[in-house]
């Protein structure tokens, strides 16, 4: 008998999603915010409506306090969106890439944000748009 394998195309996407935004609290960071990386520059993405925090991380600190945390910066975005449908946040495992999407405030008009990691550049990019 001979195996086959399958190929990358054929094969289905490894991705967690959520229906909801993680809490934005210690809780949330540490059970339900969807962390990404590159091995020297981390992140946990929340994926809130109206305020989105990124919590982002960096190998080379230090936390004498709580071993195992080098939390570099908290970063806060605020939308004007308040009440939203079709709520998607997503991270991709084989892309490494997180999605937030949803409409919002009754409109058509669909809202995604995306964040991926570098490990060439060392970088994270996040882009955010508005489809009509």
């Amino acid at each position: 008998m001979e195996a086959s394998a399958i190929s990358p195309a054929a094969q289905p996407a490894l991705e967690l999603w959520y229906k909801q935004p993680a809490p934005d609290s210690d809780k949330g960071w540490e059970r339900y915010g969807q962390p990404l990386g590159n091995g020297y520059l981390g992140a946990v993405v929340f994926g809130g409506i109206e305020k989105e925090r990124i919590q982002i991380t960096e190998n080379s600190l230090c936390n004498p306090f709580r071993p195992g945390l080098n939390n570099f910066a908290e970063t806060y975005i605020f939308f004007p969106h308040k009440a939203v449908q079709n709520y998607r946040r997503s991270l991709s495992l084989d892309t490494a890439t997180a999605e937030i999407s949803y409409t919002a405030d009754g409109k058509t008009n669909r809202y995604a944000q995306n964040i991926v990691f570098s490990g060439v550049t060392k970088y994270a990019f996040s882009n955010f748009l508005q489809k009509s």
